[in-house]
């Protein structure tokens, strides 16, 4: 029995032949210069100066142990002067962590930075988790600048590739490492940029924090202290009809006093108003528990968020038949005309904290009803059925939480959101953008891309009108030549310079002031024009700064 003890994690749950492990992806220190250690740093209330109540970095893995986890990620500041507090505190903090990792008593750490990435003309990317599966020996070696997109603690990149440059140089150096979004829908401190992603890199998107849900805009539920930036929700990442993309949900509590994991106590350096978040993330019962196992949960979409319960789920995607189609996660292949159940399945003994399950698609949500203990399901007609479908479930946390739980906001709620599941028909239109492969649409998951499409020419190396020309050479970003028609030719870049009737500029994205979600507003992506006739790209660039607003 002792083997067994020292070779699983401390605070898992089994069921029906799954292990679920329980985290926080998003813990901050005294080494942020906005958070707080008894040891390290300060610990001050934010708002008053007044004495907050911080736990040690030191006892920071006993800690997360204490509050039930079986995994963290500490993740300090490293960009923004005002957010740092410099290399020394931050080492101190990154190798604790990264020494503290130890599998074999069933217990992983992720050591993590947080970086804040903008443009150099002031527009918001959003913040990003940096972490680290790399070994340990490794990962001592890293210094702070390492982990800085810009190589400094300014916030500011050149353009979206970028990004992808500093994360292939990355991993090449220290082994796997993500870059995942968080609080994406937030208005402040910073919204996310959804047309500046990487699938790579961001598999997963944390939609719950102390800040509140990142999840819907049309929610009311734990609605953030800054309010929704619509254009930056986790529904409008999704959308079919926007961006399409395919990520896995993970929560966090992003608190800054040295309490990962700590779900029923408010943050006292930030004065947040909500609780912490968690992940769950899944594996077979007898699959090892490492960063290893961590990562390629994120990178599979075997995770699902939380608000605080660990709860135990199992999503079943069947046939009305009975076949078993697949999965939290998965993409689904599936003919047409064919309906579609779905099935959530939880612990007996958590029913009783189950105010009801819902399925959730990008326009619709279908009330799934209890056909036996634990066991939930809904049946999606073929004529409804979505592009992809995840189960909310709603807890009443009176009944969760026996001795209480103090976790802010007026709700009486929890909830746990499952990782979408996508469904994918022979020959179809993945992203809903009017184009299928086999009709020339070359990322057949982004709508915004298809050869319809405007040529994002902000970023380089894009190819978002499908010509087979990156937005460097593409003639559509250069002043019209008088031609009707491009090309395409790749081989003659270089002298081709013919082009469409209209230069291209890019798509619009969401104004995070305009109340509207889906207002057009200010984008980096140079989408301007005046009186309907789209300007010259290379103007259009260089009058972008006068329009453009920080948004903090």
């Amino acid at each position: 029995m002792l083997i067994v003890a020292l070779t699983v994690a401390l605070a898992a749950d089994e069921f029906e032949g799954l292990r679920f492990y329980y985290g926080d992806v998003h813990a901050h220190t005294g080494a942020s210069g906005d958070g707080g250690s008894s040891d390290i740093g300060s610990c001050e209330r934010f708002s008053t100066g007044e004495a907050g109540t911080c736990g040690a970095y030191l006892d920071i893995a006993q800690i997360a142990k204490d509050n039930g986890l079986d995994f963290f990620a500490s993740l300090d500041h490293v960009t923004s002067v005002a957010a740092t507090t410099g290399e020394e505190n931050f080492l101190a903090v990154f190798q604790h962590v990264n020494a503290a990792d130890d599998p074999t008593a069933g217990f992983v750490t992720v050591p993590g930075a947080e970086v804040f990435v903008e443009l150099e003309d002031g527009s918001d990317i959003g913040h990003r988790s940096l972490l680290f599966f790399g070994d340990q020996a490794t990962l001592d070696t890293l210094a702070m600048v390492d982990t800085q997109p810009s190589g400094s603690t300014s916030n500011a990149v050149a353009d979206c590739g970028a990004l992808d440059d500093f994360m292939n140089g990355l991993t090449a150096a220290f082994g796997p490492a993500f870059l995942i979004p968080h609080h994406p829908g937030v208005k402040k401190p910073m919204a996310t940029d959804w047309g500046c992603f990487e699938a790579a890199w961001q598999p997963v998107v944390e939609v719950y924090s102390e800040h509140g849900s990142s999840l819907d805009a049309t929610s009311d539920f734990d609605v953030p202290w800054s309010g929704y930036f619509g254009g930056g929700t986790v529904m409008t990442a999704l959308d079919p009809a926007g961006f399409g993309h395919r990520i896995g949900f993970v929560a966090g509590s992003d608190n800054h006093d040295t309490h990962p994991g700590q779900v029923c106590d408010l943050d006292t350096v930030q004065d947040q108003p909500y609780g912490s978040g968690l992940t769950v993330m899944f594996q077979s019962a007898s699959a090892t528990f490492d960063r290893t196992a961590i990562h390629d949960a994120m990178a599979e979409r075997r995770t699902y968020a939380t608000t605080g319960p660990k709860l135990p789920l199992v999503v079943e995607l069947r046939l009305v038949d009975g076949t078993v189609v697949g999965g939290m996660g998965e993409e689904v292949p599936l003919e047409a005309g064919q309906d579609l159940v779905v099935e959530a399945r939880v612990p007996t003994d958590a029913v009783a904290s189950i105010l009801g399950i819902d399925a959730v698609g990008p326009a619709g949500v279908w009330a799934m009803s209890m056909s036996s203990g634990g066991t939930w399901q809904v049946t999606i007609p073929a004529a409804e059925l979505p592009e992809h479908v995840f189960v909310d479930v709603e807890m009443d946390a009176s009944v969760w939480w026996e001795g209480g739980c103090d976790d802010g906001g007026t709700s009486t709620l929890d909830h746990v959101w499952s990782t979408p599941t996508w469904f994918d028909g022979a020959g179809a239109d993945h992203d809903g953008d009017g184009y299928t492969t086999g009709e020339g649409d070359c990322d057949d998951d982004d709508a915004r891309v298809n050869p319809g499409a405007l040529e994002a020419c902000a970023k380089a190396e894009a190819d978002q009108d499908c010509d087979g020309i990156a937005a460097a050479d593409d003639p559509d970003c250069f002043p019209d030549t008088g031609d009707t028609a491009d090309t395409g030719d790749t081989a003659d870049t270089g002298t081709d310079t013919a082009d469409t009737a209209s230069d291209d500029t890019g798509p619009v994205l969401p104004d995070p002031d305009s109340g509207d979600p889906g207002e057009p507003g200010p984008t980096h992506r140079c989408a301007c024009e005046s009186g309907g006739t789209a300007l010259p790209a290379l103007l259009c660039a260089a009058l972008a700064p006068l329009w453009l607003r920080r948004r903090r």
